[in-house]
């Protein structure tokens, strides 16, 4: 018996908000700053491939596995993953699976909006022709002195959680819908933009070249291990995000049309962003292995001395904004969701308190760069080591506990009531999700210590 006593009362309008809401969310800021950095840091096409293959084996059957458990559940991740443990005569606790959910959504929230802040900063000075025939050493000087001036990004990373809670607090319909619907194609146009100026000014083949030209002599265990913490990544897996949306997605929509489209544009944004930086990046001799700042001290110096380029500066660093909005509206609706659940809270108070709680923790992220910069646990600051430890071991272990509840505890039944697969199909996402997707995950980091 399946308890399906749920505090959601929302759905999804059509199939294609649900589209976007994940496609936004998932894309955020993992595909547009987080996957041309790690392109950048791992060598390119080798990094691309390996990628691609931990997409198809590894997230993509996850991805499924958390809407179906969202759906099936109809709750936040943490009470969606008890009521199905409790209707399968398991022992409550597998809840913890969801905490782990909530708990990544909590930390990445509070690190993107730091992200976010740089955005806003970058947009005001496009637009009032700081970065004009900048070079690219007055362009770093700018970034460092930015990320060191606690009180302007203070203001900014305030301001972008507040726009993020009242989205939030107008609910699923009249809030996050009414966003994705305009924030996501606005992102697609403007990515579509960048890629079209660099093919107009002979910049595209040089980016092409290094994102899908592989180089085997430099592929390494590091390559694998980065390949497959961004496949998690860039799909939103293991954040309560999907499961979250799953639970608000009607029963006569296909989950697996969902899932393909999700990561086809996933994929497909993640793979335009790089194409988009790169040949800027090498046509303005920028080193792509710099890291997360990498697209903050390259796109500004790209449009500096062109003709409107303060506009497609600024152009780029909103639709970033909007990037991480989008994420981070994802991240905050599971820990309301569950807090509505849990308390007598309704949805303002609920988005209220967790705002505050967020924002507070949001300034170890914030000062980690500033008046705490000193301040380091294993060489890192705070900003850094949340980023580490998600990446490396919580969405990991997550997602690994994902599957295993689903192909081996989960009543077979429940999930293929979700899916309606023919049975071969489903046998096929079931046995990669229970072999495949599993081990690849255990030996991938058990390999990260060694």
């Amino acid at each position: 018996m399946l308890f399906r006593i749920s505090s959601l009362t929302e759905k999804w309008s059509s199939k294609w908000t649900f589209i976007f809401a994940c496609a936004s969310a998932s894309v955020g800021l993992g595909n547009i700053w987080k996957f041309p950095y790690s392109v950048g840091e791992n060598g390119g096409g080798d990094f691309v491939i390996t990628y691609l293959i931990c997409v198809i084996f590894v997230g993509f059957p996850l991805l499924i596995a958390e809407i179906v458990i969202g759906r099936r559940g109809q709750e936040n991740p943490v009470d969606a993953m008890r009521n199905l443990a409790l209707s399968n005569g398991l022992s409550k606790y597998w809840e913890w699976v969801g905490w782990l959910g909530i708990f990544s959504a909590f930390f990445i929230f509070s690190y993107y909006n730091v992200i976010g802040a740089w955005t806003i900063d970058y947009i005001i000075n496009s637009l009032n022709g700081t970065f004009q025939h900048i070079s690219s050493d007055k362009l770093e000087a700018h970034f460092n002195v930015l990320i060191s001036t606690p009180s302007k990004l203070l203001l900014y990373y305030s301001g972008m959680i507040v726009f993020t809670a009242l989205v939030i607090m107008r609910g699923l319909n009249k809030g996050i819908e009414k966003i994705v619907l305009i924030f996501f194609p606005l992102m697609i146009l403007i990515l579509l933009s960048l890629i079209i100026y660099s093919i107009m000014h002979h910049y595209f083949q040089s980016g092409f070249d290094f994102v899908f030209r592989p180089n085997f002599f430099q592929f390494t265990r590091h390559t694998i291990l980065s390949a497959m913490y961004e496949a998690l990544f860039s799909l939103g897996v293991g954040m309560g995000i999907i499961m979250m949306y799953g639970a608000y997605l009607p029963s006569t929509v296909s989950i697996r049309s969902m899932a393909l489209w999700i990561t086809f544009i996933d994929v497909s944004v993640a793979l335009l962003a790089a194409l988009a930086i790169f040949p800027i990046v090498f046509a303005h001799g920028i080193d792509p292995t710099i890291g997360p700042s990498l697209i903050f001290k390259s796109i500004p110096l790209a449009f500096s001395a062109l003709p409107g380029g303060r506009l497609m500066s600024a152009a780029f660093f909103f639709m970033l904004a909007m990037a991480s909005i989008t994420a981070t509206i994802g991240l905050l609706e599971p820990i309301v969701a569950l807090l509505i659940k849990r308390t007598s809270l309704n949805r303002i108070w609920a988005t209220l308190l967790a705002s505050l709680v967020l924002w507070i923790v949001g300034l170890f992220s914030l000062f980690s760069f500033n008046i705490w910069s000193a301040f380091k646990i294993f060489n890192r600051n705070f900003f850094e080591l949340i980023d580490y430890v998600l990446a490396h071991f919580i969405l990991s272990l997550s997602g690994l506990l994902l599957a295993i509840f689903v192909t081996w505890f989960l009543n077979r039944s429940q999930s293929q009531a979700e899916l309606h697969l023919k049975p071969m199909v489903f046998n096929i996402w079931f046995y990669t999700l229970r072999y495949i997707t599993s081990f690849g995950i255990i030996i991938i980091v058990i390999t990260s210590f060694m």
